[in-house]
């Protein structure tokens, strides 16, 4: 039995199941991970299935990121206040 690629005639090619585990092994390794999520949400080249979860991706650590400042922030201005 052949393994199908395509969904409809014209359409992106089925991104294999190897290759989204390759690209979530790439996305733990720290600074690595950023980079490939950065190239794969901009560059033209990339499996539409696969640049969209990367900017889904990308949406979520900014989101996170965003929070963790917050969180610091009011940590600091709570520590920054108590006095002995």
């Amino acid at each position: 039995m052949e393994q199908q690629t395509k969904t409809a005639a014209g359409s992106e090619e089925v991104v294999l199941l190897r290759d989204w585990v390759v690209a979530l092994i790439l996305m733990a390794i720290p600074v690595v991970g950023f980079i490939m999520i950065l190239v794969w949400s901009f560059s033209a080249g990339t499996n539409v299935n696969l640049r969209n979860f990367a900017r889904a991706s990308l949406i979520v650590v900014s989101i996170v990121l965003f929070l963790y400042v917050i969180l610091f922030v009011l940590i600091g201005m709570a520590a920054s206040s108590y006095t002995y």
